[in-house]
């Protein structure tokens, strides 16, 4: 398989990626902890050699970058966001600072999320060891949605910083959305 076959390249905008998921929520009988079960993920390729790409070559798209996915026709709780960094790289597009946005609404589109606030903020580390790694975002209650939107407002580079800590960058990529 091509990396030009699945790669994407979008600036700052809506995409629907064909990767779908949403969580159900169960609640652990003896410890009371969540228990995340995934909805069906036969919509998602599974595969985290393909990928997702903000535009980088000749002009680069700035941050922030943004991502809709549609995860169910009828609202599901959704407490949990996985997301698989590109694999076949130095770690270049990592998500550092995020939002995550979603809605219950039958249309989802950019236009669906309007003045919407985030459900959640957060950032992740740039360590050189932990490019690879997948980057979970828990909420605290889960929320009812439809459509769920990803929001990079920064994004780490690849392994070229210093022996820990990856530089900051503008482009942003991902191998795998799983809700």
């Amino acid at each position: 398989m091509s990396q030009s076959r699945r790669r994407r390249a979008l600036g700052a905008g809506v995409v629907s990626v064909g990767m779908v998921a949403a969580v159900a929520i169960t609640t652990a009988p003896a410890m009371g902890a969540p228990q995340y079960t995934r909805i069906d993920q036969s919509s998602i390729d599974g595969d985290d050699s393909t990928y997702w790409h903000t535009q980088w070559k000749d002009t680069v798209a700035p941050t922030p970058h943004w991502f809709v996915i549609k995860l169910a026709d009828k609202a599901v709780d959704l407490a949990r966001v996985d997301l698989t960094p590109r694999q076949s790289s130095n770690g270049s597009g990592r998500v550092h600072e995020y939002k995550l946005f979603a809605v219950n609404t039958p249309q989802c589109t950019k236009d669906s999320f309007g003045t919407a606030s985030p459900v959640t903020s957060g950032q992740f580390d740039g360590l050189v060891a932990n490019k690879a790694q997948v980057r979970s975002i828990v909420l605290d209650n889960p929320v009812k949605a439809t459509c769920a939107k990803v929001q990079y407002d920064s994004s780490w580079g690849g392994a070229s910083g210093s022996a820990d800590t990856s530089p900051t960058e503008q482009g942003a990529s991902l191998a795998e959305f799983n809700a």
